[in-house]
């Protein structure tokens, strides 16, 4: 689709406090929910495309360069993931992607309702998951979920927003401590963490903390085009860690669980583990403080 750019909307993509991204588009569906504003767009750069508070979330063409790196290097880590939690993952692509494992449960725990019915409705290929009998959705805090289910899991999704506001209480010591009673012993988590590039103090903290809480914490990164940045994320277990995995198993087990992809190659699954610079890893290796309730991390991109 082509627009006439004297016509059409002008969309400012917050990125941080220097830089905005404009991209032309045509809002289709605006509205404020009890807890936030939602927006969705048509865009010929990115296709359509939903925000939250401003911010694109989630677009048609960045699906899968996404969903599939967020979700598939910690299914594969784990070799029998069967009961999987998702916090957040309002927009279904990520229990889309995890139900190429063929798992046996997943429980989605999205503290805004709106946002999939609002997916249902404008984004079917992403909220297709959630008509799986396998799935299902829970409507509310997903720290009270943690603190208050009985049940174990073999692997946790966070697939949240920006530490900002309430949501810095589920970067801390004291939820991902929560998070490992919810884990099997073998289990494994997979966590955004921003972007060590134009976030770096809060990936530091992000992964010192993480790094605090279990045996194994391996910060990766992908590029997102939407995101206009590298995005940051760490899987961390216990029992597996990610770096053990060779090409070639990651390969084998993405062929025994039938799963096609379109971005994410066992090449690619495999260097994503070694695309952090020498700069991102001597960092790492400094003394960062850990974040906990009383010391929530100051989110900001400059």
């Amino acid at each position: 689709m082509t627009y006439d750019t004297t016509e059409t909307h002008w969309f400012a993509n917050y990125h941080s406090e220097t830089m905005y991204q404009y991209v032309c588009a045509e809002p289709i569906h605006v509205e404020d929910t009890s807890l936030q504003k939602v927006t969705v767009l048509d865009s010929e750069r990115y296709g359509r495309i939903m925000t939250l508070e401003g911010e694109i979330q989630i677009a048609t063409d960045c699906d899968h360069c996404v969903h599939e790196p967020m979700i598939h290097p910690a299914m594969l880590t784990h070799p029998d993931p069967q009961d999987v939690l998702v916090i957040g993952g309002g927009d279904g692509g990520s229990s889309r992607e995890l139900l190429k494992h063929d798992p046996r449960r997943i429980d989605v725990v999205e503290l805004d309702k709106r946002v999939v019915e609002v997916c249902k409705s404008y984004f079917p290929e992403f909220a297709a998951g959630f008509d799986d009998d396998r799935v299902t959705l829970h409507f509310e805090d997903g720290r009270e979920f943690v603190r208050e289910t009985e049940r174990e899991y073999d692997v946790v999704v966070l697939d949240i927003s920006d530490p900002k506001g309430p949501a810095s209480s589920v970067f801390t010591r004291e939820f991902y401590t929560e998070l490992r009673r919810c884990l099997r012993d073998d289990g494994v988590l997979v966590t955004h963490c921003e972007s060590p590039d134009s976030a770096g103090d809060t990936f530091y903290r992000i992964n010192a903390t993480l790094s605090d809480v279990f045996e194994f914490a391996r910060p990766y990164r992908h590029w997102v085009p939407a995101y206009i940045d590298f995005w940051g994320r760490t899987v961390v277990s216990d029992a597996h860690d990610p770096l053990e995995l060779t090409v070639e198993e990651i390969a084998t087990r993405l062929d025994e669980r039938g799963i096609d992809t379109e971005w994410l190659t066992p090449d690619l699954c495999h260097a994503m583990f070694r695309s952090l610079n020498k700069r991102v890893r001597s960092n790492l290796n400094e003394e960062w403080p850990i974040l906990t309730e009383e010391a929530t991390v100051e989110f900001t991109r400059p």
